[in-house]
């Protein structure tokens, strides 16, 4: 659940703000422009940071640029008030020129390419999660939505031999990253004696990045068990905790 309300707060803003100015004295309309805008650019730090906390790798780094060009070239804006450059004269004025100019080339260069926009829907897209030693064993098993029933000790299996398979044949020597098989997508990310493996709709970097995360941690936690014994069961509420760490925080 998204802990800011975000999904219509901008079109009650939109209606309230013209509204209010409407039937505000004319003295007022300095101080209420200041104000709207000071509630919205709130708003909008309040949406991106929840977008920031959800994401990860170069969706988090567009974000990040997306809102440090945000925050210039609103600061700028207000340094070219009437009422800062009544106040405070013609060369803040034209400081907040340069910083509107320069929060707007972040901004664009942020949105030039970004997989943010594309991607925000990331939770919607993970199915299974498997843990697969490379001997085949299937050492931990997570499902984000229930599916179809199946072994999946049979299932982690028949992955890893692909995954072998497809690494003999390409010669690779870092492994697979992904690989769409009809309408799903399987994410690798390789651990020391194992690969961390996302079944997943979309094959969206920020997954990618996420599942490369999870390895990681896993490593650290897992990672002797892994190379001493791999048919040991793990403490299944660690490991979940490790799923929640890097997939739904």
């Amino acid at each position: 659940m998204q802990p800011f309300k975000t999904r219509n707060i901008f079109t009650v803003s939109g209606i309230i703000v013209p509204v209010v100015t409407a039937f505000a004295p004319r003295e007022w309309l300095t101080a209420l422009a200041l104000t709207a805008s000071l509630i919205a650019f709130g708003m909008l730090i309040l949406f991106f940071i929840y977008y920031l906390r959800t994401t990860a790798g170069e969706v988090r780094s567009s974000i990040r640029m997306i809102m440090i060009g945000i925050l210039i070239g609103f600061i700028g804006y207000l340094a070219r008030s009437d009422f800062v450059y009544n106040s405070l004269g013609e060369a803040v004025f034209t400081f907040g020129a340069f910083l509107l100019f320069l929060g707007l080339l972040i901004l664009g260069i942020a949105v030039f390419g970004s997989p943010a926009l594309d991607e925000l829907d990331w939770a919607e897209q993970m199915l299974e999660l498997y843990v697969i030693h490379d001997s085949g064993i299937l050492m931990y098993h997570h499902k984000f939505v229930p599916t179809v029933n199946m072994d999946e000790r049979l299932t982690a299996a028949g992955i890893s031999g692909i995954q072998s398979l497809l690494e003999e044949i390409t010669q690779t020597s870092t492994g697979l990253n992904n690989l769409s098989i009809g309408e799903l997508n399987i994410l690798f990310a390789q651990g020391e004696k194992f690969t961390a493996v996302l079944i997943a709709r979309r094959a969206y970097r920020v997954l990618l990045a996420k599942v490369e995360d999870f390895a990681s941690k896993f490593q650290l936690v897992f990672g002797k068990i892994a190379e001493q014994a791999p048919n040991e069961p793990i403490y299944e509420e660690q490991a979940k905790g490790l799923v929640v760490a890097s997939f739904e925080a």
